[in-house]
């Protein structure tokens, strides 16, 4: 008898240490494993380079992307834990080979990046104006019967100057030189930095004209202007770049548009 319920005890406990060890380790997955793998999408504002070229750990998703031009869509990518060395992105010509830039991040799961160039590939003396990445992640959700605008200083000032901080703002384009408080306006933008609270604007649908003045000149001087109809329920790029002393039309300031494509 003592036999038996020796033996049966037995049974029990390794039928509830079978129970605690499925529950407790029998799987390592993080939970965020399941989460869409992160997505990029890639801008050129590099001035004196019409065919940059973007990688992702040495692969190349975009080959030859000229000024001002971006890829078709977000690509989706691997996730590069922290711990397993993060993950590569780099710029180069993409006609030479020369790399410019490399830096490297963690790009999480379900998050949507925009990996953006912008300085200059050939700054001589000036360091400060020299290419570089930014990351801005992004929430493509949008804000209902809004255009989010994200705004990018990427203005390059003339020899000598460095980066100046720009005040982005609406006009009455009767009025372009108007001190009068705009409607809808960012001020103190500094050149090559974005912020959530501070970089993103979000406006009323219509057509509107926009500026982009020196925020030391009590807003007085006017880089470039744009005038533009926004639709609702949209995201924008607005991108200040360009090269203030340029004379080639095609390089001078200007306030570019990107359409950035929303989820539900």
């Amino acid at each position: 008898m003592k036999k038996f319920v020796w033996t049966r005890w037995i049974g029990v406990a390794a039928l509830m240490f079978g129970l605690i060890g499925c529950g407790g380790g029998g799987s390592s997955e993080d939970i965020t494993d399941r989460f869409p793998d992160p997505t990029v999408f890639f801008i050129n504002s590099v001035p004196d380079v019409n065919q940059l070229a973007f990688k992702i750990n040495d692969l190349q998703l975009v080959p030859n992307l000229g000024y001002l031009n971006t890829n078709a869509d977000f690509l989706t990518i691997a996730r590069d834990k922290e711990e397993d060395g993060g993950t590569d992105y780099s710029i180069e010509n993409g006609t030479t080979g020369e790399e410019f830039e490399r830096d490297n991040r963690t790009f999480e799961k379900d998050t949507d990046s925009l990996i953006l160039a912008f300085g200059l590939a050939n700054p001589g003396t000036e360091i400060t104006k020299k290419i570089q990445q930014f990351v801005i992640q992004v929430n493509r959700r949008v804000v209902a019967g809004k255009c989010r605008l994200l705004i990018f200083n990427a203005l390059i000032q003339p020899a000598g100057v460095d980066g100046r901080s720009i005040n982005f703002r609406d006009v009455d384009p009767a009025d372009p030189d108007t001190l009068v408080n705009p409607l809808f306006g960012k001020d103190n933008l500094q050149f090559g930095t974005f912020a959530n609270d501070a970089s993103i604007l979000d406006v009323d649908p219509g057509t509107r004209t926009f500026q982009a003045r020196a925020s030391d000149s009590d807003a007085v001087e006017i880089f470039c202007q744009r005038t533009i109809t926004l639709r609702s329920n949209t995201i924008m790029l607005a991108l200040v770049t360009g090269r203030v002393d340029s004379n080639d039309a095609n390089l001078q300031p200007r306030i570019e548009f990107i359409n950035i494509s929303t989820k539900l």
